[in-house]
C-alpha cells in the first residue's frame, strides 16, 4: 500500500516543482528579459522546462552512474550485467524527475510554445523515452538508462544560452557533445565487445543501442560542425544545436 501511494506521490511531487519553476520564470519574464517579440519568448520558453532536468541529469546523475559503472567494470562482467539489471532510490527519483519532464514539455508546450513542438524531436522522441523510461522503471532496472545522464551536459549549455544569450557557449555545447554523447558510448561499446564483456545480454541490451545511438550523434555533430565554416556559422549553429537537442526551428 505504501509503495503503490509513493509511486502515486512522487511524480506528483516533480510535476509540481517543474510547473512551480515554469511559473516563476514566466511571472519574472518581464523583469528578466528585455526582448518582447512574441516568437523570441516562446522560443525561450520552449527551454525553461530543459534547465533543470538537464543540469540534474548532466551534473548530478550522470557522474553518479558514470562512476558506479565504470567500477562495475573494473570487477567483470557479471557485475556490470548486474548493475545495469538493478534500480535503487535515486534511480528511482531520477527516472521519475525524466518522465514528468518528458510529459510536461509537450502539455506546457502546446499551451505556450506550439510551434517549438517538433513531430520528429517532441511528439515522437517524447513519447518513445517515455515509454522506455517506464518500462525500464516497472522491470526495476533503472541504472540502464541512467549511465548515459551525463548527455544532457550540453543540453544544459544550450538551453542556458537561450535563456540568457551573454551565456551563450558554442564551443562548450560542441565540445561537451562530443565528448559525452560519441567519445562516452564509444568506449562503452569497445568495452563491451571484449571477449569477457561480450555475454549475449550486454550485446543485445547495449552494444547495438549504443552503436545506434553515438552514429546518430555522429552525424548530428557532423552537421552542428559543418556549419562552423559558413558566414552565417552563428545563426546556424544555433539553429543545429537546437534541433539536435530536440527543439524544432523554422
Amino acid at each position: 500500500m505504501i509503495r503503490t501511494l509513493n509511486a502515486f506521490i512522487l511524480p506528483l511531487i516533480y510535476v509540481g516543482a517543474q510547473l512551480l519553476w515554469y511559473t516563476l520564470f514566466r511571472a519574472l519574464e518581464p523583469v528578466v528579459t528585455t526582448d518582447t517579440a512574441i516568437r523570441t519568448q516562446r522560443k525561450r520558453r520552449a527551454w525553461v522546462l530543459t534547465i533543470p532536468i538537464s543540469f540534474f541529469f548532466g551534473f548530478v546523475a550522470g557522474p553518479y552512474f558514470g562512476y558506479r559503472l565504470i567500477a562495475a567494470m573494473l570487477e567483470g562482467a557479471p557485475v556490470v550485467a548486474s548493475f545495469l539489471n538493478q534500480t535503487s532510490i535515486f534511480a528511482i527519483h531520477s527516472v521519475t524527475f525524466m518522465m514528468s519532464f518528458l510529459a510536461l514539455d509537450i502539455i506546457v508546450g502546446v499551451l505556450e510554445y506550439r510551434e517549438f513542438l517538433g513531430m520528429d524531436t517532441a511528439w515522437i522522441h517524447h513519447t518513445a523515452y517515455f515509454l522506455l523510461y517506464g518500462y525500464l522503471f516497472l522491470t526495476r532496472r533503472t541504472h540502464y538508462v541512467l549511465i548515459g545522464a551525463c548527455c544532457e551536459i550540453p543540453t544544459f549549455i544550450l538551453a542556458l544560452g537561450v535563456l540568457v544569450p551573454r551565456l551563450r557557449q558554442d564551443l562548450a555545447f560542441g565540445v561537451t557533445f562530443f565528448f559525452t554523447r560519441i567519445v562516452w558510448f564509444l568506449v562503452l561499446a569497445i568495452v563491451y565487445m571484449i571477449p569477457s564483456y561480450n555475454t549475449r545480454l550486454l550485446f543485445v541490451e547495449w552494444i547495438i543501442p549504443t552503436v545506434s545511438s553515438t552514429s546518430l550523434h555522429i552525424w548530428w555533430f557532423s552537421k552542428w560542425y559543418g556549419g562552423l565554416g559558413k558566414a552565417s556559422k552563428l545563426a546556424k549553429k544555433e539553429v543545429e544545436g537546437e534541433k539536435v537537442e530536440g527543439k524544432k526551428v523554422e
